[in-house]
């Protein structure tokens, strides 16, 4: 539980994840335990594919799930980043996630596959945190004032709600077929649903047996010799801009015709995948390594390269850590993209400009850069 607390705060110590302690913070934690920014579950996925399987970007084809409410498609959200990586994305999703596109789309999707490839489908519903810790509430871009996210799935439910206590049947509209589905989901449980403790949370945790069920319904190992990747959670939308979305994974199984189905879901919470903590000794009191290499930004701790680099470079840090940190600090002081800009001084070998190398990172943040390094840096 200890390693646990620290992995929380040092995600917002990178600028990732709620101060802890606040309104934001306890809500996420209490009702979505085991939440994680999206990157990071990107990150975990992304590690285990790759190493355990053989997955890369050319013999891979992502499938999504999700509402297509525009919060779930932000810069870091889990579809985004995913996308971003494993390059064109197929989107199944309606509102409330559901993937309405049915056994016919999933065929369509699957017969794009490489020979032999693989593929991933991540899924499920969405919803808001509010800065001030309410379950179901997400303040957007150009409002004043905190409104439904997911929605579909909390008008689904209210109307479900006030159906029951009518005691009438629910009217169906031809014109508003995806909306009726989520009804007639909800109209069994939305009493049970309201007397939890936070039925916006429990409604998001019925929203995701909904779409799972919808998902495992459609899929299948027709495709080819490949690997089937379902990921699954709920996407939770967090304030703007200070913090990522978080994804909360609550399945993670990898499928192979004539094969037993995979539960990776371990690697999500399994910090030991990555370094031995036996064989170091800092890891009780030094979080931000055991991170780091969890989150495949540095190499496992009992690897050579890791003796080296801490042994003569010290302090060293992930070029994304460092403009994490930066660019949270400076924002105290009124800096913003439309306001800033960027110079660099590195030598202009092309190892320093790879994706995660930090003049990089920090171009595509702030915007246009003026490069003034020779050989050497200088």
């Amino acid at each position: 539980m200890r390693r646990r607390r620290r992995r929380i705060a040092f995600f917002n110590w990178l600028g990732r994840a709620p101060q802890p302690g606040s309104a934001c913070f306890e809500a996420l934690h209490k009702y979505f335990p085991g939440a994680l920014p999206g990157a990071a579950v990107h990150l975990r996925s992304k590690a285990v594919l790759e190493e355990k399987f053989g997955f890369n970007p050319n013999n891979t084809l992502l499938g999504t799930s999700f509402c297509p409410d525009e919060i779930n498609s932000f810069k870091h959200t889990i579809a985004t980043t995913m996308r971003n990586y494993w390059g064109k994305v197929f989107p199944m999703g309606g509102i409330g996630g559901a993937p309405y596109v049915g056994e016919t789309g999933f065929k369509a999707f699957s017969s794009h596959v490489a020979d032999d490839g693989n593929i991933i489908l991540v899924f499920g519903p969405h919803v808001g945190i509010s800065e001030s810790g309410e379950v179901g509430k997400h303040l957007r871009q150009g409002q004043h004032s905190d409104s439904t996210a997911c929605g579909a799935v909390i008008g689904a439910y209210n109307a479900s709600l006030q159906q029951a206590e009518d005691g009438e049947p629910l009217e169906e509209d031809f014109y508003d077929m995806q909306m009726d589905e989520i009804k007639r989901e909800f109209a069994s449980c939305a009493k049970e649903l309201s007397k939890t403790e936070n039925p916006m949370a429990a409604c998001a945790y019925k929203a995701f047996d909904m779409v799972k069920d919808r998902i495992l319904k459609i899929v299948n190992n027709d495709f080819g010799s490949g690997n089937l990747v379902l990921i699954g959670g709920i996407q939770i939308n967090m304030p703007h801009p200070s913090c990522d979305d978080h994804f909360l994974p609550l399945m993670f199984e990898v499928r192979k015709k004539g094969s037993d189905t995979l539960d990776l879901m371990k690697h999500f919470s399994n910090i030991s995948t990555q370094q031995n903590l036996l064989r170091t000794p800092w890891a009780a009191v030094t979080a931000h390594r055991e991170v780091f290499s969890w989150l495949t930004w540095s190499p496992p701790a009992v690897s050579p390269i890791y003796q080296t680099m801490h042994k003569y470079f010290p302090g060293a840090l992930p070029g994304s850590a460092v403009h994490r940190r930066a660019r949270q600090i400076l924002g105290r002081y009124g800096f913003r993209p439309g306001n800033t800009l960027m110079g660099t001084s590195v030598c202009p070998d092309e190892i320093n400009n790879e994706s995660m190398d930090l003049g990089v990172v920090m171009q595509e943040y702030w915007g246009d850069v003026f490069p003034m390094g020779g050989i050497s840096g200088a």
